[in-house]
């Protein structure tokens, strides 16, 4: 990331390095009487508990998959805070048991563990929304009993190789990494990339939405540079009203701010 100029995040926190901060977490959210411990040493939230205000954040909430047989939980849409432990998997202990948290209960406590009981922007892909966004949130207003955790979400559309229907990731082994990206390209390319498409939106990598890119870059440069070249006066060109000029850079400024607070609408 630093070799996209991508400053670094303030905080970096590993989830076995707070597992009781993580089991508290858990115990808050049965004292809360929205979560349930089993004979089997698994603990599940109670999603009738929830009511309707399960899916607040993607309206529409699929109906769950079908369980086993033998499941322990009490509802099928219920999903797992802590799991008891099995053999081959890395567990830690805790009053239900030796067992491992779920995948939803870490990213909460983790957060909650920085910013407190109240977010102001959470980001993360689309394919995050559901179930794992709604289920933080579920599991955050249950904890810290507050009627709404998250102000705005912000779900990021997938990177597609161009012709792909399957997003960019390791797992496919269809992805270019940031080292072969900048043997050809410069981090401001990637950066207008992105900048050409809503974040909200999927983006197909091509040669060509990045020669695109490269252009549109150029174009930017060459303004700044014979901007500069006017003002040593070596670009031939009649004065310039300094009226005029910063009526144009305020309404220019103004436009920029708008379509930032436009759902950062960059296109």
């Amino acid at each position: 990331m630093k070799n996209l100029k991508v400053l670094p995040p303030t905080v970096y926190m590993r989830v076995t390095e707070n597992i009781p901060q993580i089991v508290a977490f858990i115990a808050g959210i049965i004292a809360s009487g929205h979560a349930y411990s089993t004979a089997r040493g698994n603990v599940y939230f109670d999603l009738q508990s929830r009511g309707a205000k399960y899916g607040k954040l993607v309206g529409v909430v699929p109906d769950p998959m079908g369980e086993p047989g033998d499941s322990d939980k009490r509802h099928a849409g219920d999903f797992a805070l802590w799991k008891a432990a099995k053999p081959q998997e890395p567990f830690w202990a805790s009053p239900w048991g030796n067992g491992r948290p779920g995948w939803h209960i870490e990213c909460s406590t983790l957060s909650s563990l920085v910013f407190g009981s109240r977010l102001d922007i959470h980001s993360g892909g689309i394919d995050l929304a559901f179930p794992h966004h709604e289920n933080e949130i579920a599991q955050c207003e249950a904890f810290h009993r507050c009627p709404q955790w998250g102000n705005y979400f912000l779900h990021s559309g997938h990177l597609h190789v161009e012709g792909g229907e399957e997003k960019m990731s390791k797992s496919l082994r269809n992805y270019v990494t940031i080292k072969d990206f900048l043997r050809s390209a410069s981090p401001d390319v990637f950066r207008l990339f992105c900048l050409r498409s809503s974040y909200r939106s999927a983006v197909d990598y091509s040669d060509g939405a990045i020669l695109e890119a490269r252009r549109l870059l150029h174009a930017v440069a060459a303004f700044v540079e014979d901007a500069r070249a006017y003002m040593r006066g070596q670009l031939a060109g009649g004065p310039v009203r300094e009226d005029v000029l910063w009526d144009r850079l305020g309404r220019t400024k103004g436009a920029v701010q708008a379509a930032l607070a436009d759902d950062f609408n960059t296109p």
